[in-house]
């Protein structure tokens, strides 16, 4: 059973390799997304209101080539919005290996009682 320093360490190092925030993303790596695939997402997230998926594809994107251009390694950076970042770190120290599984359990975890 993975620790909680371990879980930790995952969350963190996703932090420290600047990983970018794309509504739906789960953890996918940045340098696999093309244009399309991030928009896709965008559009998933922003629930069909392109303006807001265009905007937001054209913040993702630039920020993508900001870390290029500072030297970051991007073959560690993650794509993934809040949920999908506590998902890839569920998979990653292997508490779920079903990203629909880890999807459902952040959400009963994170849903008030």
């Amino acid at each position: 059973m993975a620790t909680r320093k371990e879980y930790c360490a995952v969350i963190n190092e996703a932090y420290e390799n600047h990983g970018v925030y794309i509504g739906t993303g789960n953890g996918e790596l940045t340098e696999s997304l093309t244009i399309k695939k991030i928009h896709d997402m965008e559009i998933a997230y922003q629930g069909k209101r392109t303006t807001d998926a265009d905007k937001n594809t054209k913040r993702d994107l630039a920020f993508i080539g900001k870390c290029y251009e500072n030297g970051y390694e991007m073959s560690k950076s993650i794509a993934c919005d809040c949920s999908g970042l506590e998902t890839y770190a569920f998979r990653k120290v292997g508490i779920f290996k079903n990203q629909d599984y880890a999807a459902r359990q952040y959400q009963a975890m994170s849903t008030p009682h």
